[in-house]
């Protein structure tokens, strides 16, 4: 890719940190659809195992299209982070960060 700050989306895996030790590497907790931009990093839908193609291709056009708000949104320069939580009927209503959190 030429262009440095262009967006680019990633299947990511979040690590089980209760897992490591020194000789084995952390197991999967699961896995989320982000978006690395150029000031900020967006989590737009989170997995318990690698999804299928279909589902993900699903997932990625919706956040793409704008269809689909970031679950979670993490400012690069200021490390603050924003967390939505959506109800059961897909809303979402933003909540800030816990104590302790950056």
């Amino acid at each position: 890719m030429s262009d440095r700050k262009a967006e680019l989306f990633f299947l990511m895996t979040v690590p089980d940190i209760k897992t490591v030790s020194a000789t084995t590497p952390a197991k999967p907790l699961g896995y989320v659809l982000a978006l690395r931009g150029d000031k900020d990093a967006l989590v737009f839908r989170a997995y318990d195992v690698v999804p299928p193609d279909v589902q993900l291709a699903a997932d990625l056009g919706a956040a793409l299209e704008g269809r689909v708000a970031p679950m979670l949104r993490a400012e690069l320069a200021t490390h603050k982070v924003q967390i939505s939580m959506r109800d059961g009927a897909g809303e979402v209503a933003e909540r800030a960060p816990g104590p302790g959190a950056q």
